[in-house]
């Protein structure tokens, strides 16, 4: 995730992402911002970027953003799926993996259709993680 001032630089960063494959995905969700800059609180319009990635990619799509985000001190942060759509992720990993660095893919104008189990059923769902209780 990542904020932006405006809809353009967001698409402009996001889309090169996408084509360097780095992520698979972005999605852009305008917001309004309150924060503390230079001894003054600032309230103004943003933009949220949701930049999907596999995890072995987290480590070049940050060190992507950080030299093309437009910001002196750029919102990049990393939130821990517990759980995702075993199709989507096969997808993300398609798209973000070494066959698509290479060209190796061939266009995808859609995300695959989910995979169905035998007799036409839905795969099952997989385990949620076990979280430890706080006490």
């Amino acid at each position: 995730l990542s904020t932006f001032p405006d809809l353009t630089s967001a698409r402009r960063v996001g889309r090169a992402a996408i084509d360097s494959h780095r992520a698979a995905c972005v999605n852009y969700l305008p917001t309004q911002a309150s924060y503390w800059w230079k001894g003054r609180r600032v309230d103004e319009p943003e933009v949220i970027a949701l930049f999907t990635t596999a995890p072995k990619r987290v480590g070049s799509l940050v060190e992507f953003l950080r030299g093309h985000h437009p910001n002196t001190v750029p919102e990049i942060l990393e939130i821990d799926v517990t759980r995702a759509h075993p199709p989507y992720v096969a997808w993300v990993d398609l798209v973000t993996g070494a066959a698509a660095e290479e060209g190796r893919i061939a266009r995808l104008s859609s995300r695959p259709a989910a995979p169905r189990g035998r007799g036409g059923s839905p795969p099952r769902r997989t385990p949620a993680r076990r979280r430890p209780r706080s006490r």
